[in-house]
Parts: C-alpha cells; structure tokens; sequence
C-alpha cells in the first residue's frame, strides 16, 4: 500500500481512520439533529478522505432500494 492509503498519522488507513473520526466529530451531523445517520457519514468520509489524500482516493458506496436512513 502507498502512503496515502497507511500512516503512523492515522493509527489506520485513512479511510478507516475517517469513519472513526465521522464518529467523533459533531460537524459529521449534517443536519445537527444530535444523530448520525449513514447518508451523513458517507458525506463525510468521501469528503474528508478526498481532502486527505488529495483527490488520490475516492470512496464509494452503493445504495440499497430502502436508503440508509439508519442512525449510527
């Protein structure tokens, strides 16, 4: 793996490293209403890993017929 994906930085790669920090962190909460659900947490994380690695990963989810409405 190169750089971008593993760093001492994260503890993880930065892709697990950003869920943890989604979890974390009160602005991963799009709509404020004190509950993650998956939609934001896909924001997030496609957000913040693009940022971190420079556009060089892009995450990707597939949606399912019901949506992800869940909270987390």
């Amino acid at each position: 793996m190169g750089e971008k994906e593993e760093s001492g930085v994260w503890k993880n790669g930065v892709f697990s490293s950003t869920i943890i920090q989604a979890l974390q962190d009160p602005n991963a909460d799009a709509n404020k209403d004190g509950k993650l659900n998956v939609e934001e947490l896909q924001h997030y994380v496609t957000s913040k890993v693009a940022e971190q690695t420079n556009g060089e990963q892009k995450p990707s989810s597939v949606a399912s017929e019901n949506g992800y409405g869940f909270i987390l």
